[in-house]
């Protein structure tokens, strides 16, 4: 166990059980939504508010307490996450294929902004550009606010 200050919610204990229960098979928000709904302990339960496919508020919350318990350090299994499947705790390759697929994206996300960066930084400078503006020059104006034309 990896101590942190992250404390987990009766909701979230309900839902690391609920997958133990379940440990071989892929559980989607709806079947996790369904087998939780009903619990006798208001704050164990879900709430759904009627939007398609569990993207609203429970699916939010499901992902948001899937992270928790993976950050509590509280349990040794990782419970890993798969857009078309759903959730489950994690075999060794299934980790690994979850990591990859993870890293990759995050690689994504720091190049795209990396490249914003690089772009705010040209703000109020000029570029010589000869076949493109009239006079030659063109100023590199990224932001609005105050003080902006």
């Amino acid at each position: 166990m990896i101590p942190t200050k992250i404390r987990l919610t009766g909701r979230q204990y309900a839902l690391r059980r609920l997958l133990m229960e379940r440990s071989g098979e892929w559980l989607t928000a709806k079947q996790i939504f369904s087998l939780m709904g009903f619990s006798l302990i208001k704050e164990d339960r879900y709430e759904w508010d009627g939007k398609a496919n569990f993207t609203g508020t429970v699916g939010r919350e499901i992902v948001a307490d899937v992270e928790a318990i993976n950050a509590s350090g509280a349990f040794d299994k990782i419970v890993v996450s798969d857009r078309s499947k759903g959730y489950k705790l994690a075999t060794k390759e299934e980790y690994e294929r979850y990591s990859r697929s993870r890293w990759k994206s995050l690689k994504r996300s720091i190049k795209g902004l990396s490249q914003l960066d690089w772009q705010a930084r040209l703000d109020r400078q000029t570029v010589i550009r000869f076949d493109a503006v009239p006079y030659g020059e063109d100023v590199h104006d990224c932001f609005v606010g105050e003080g902006r034309q």
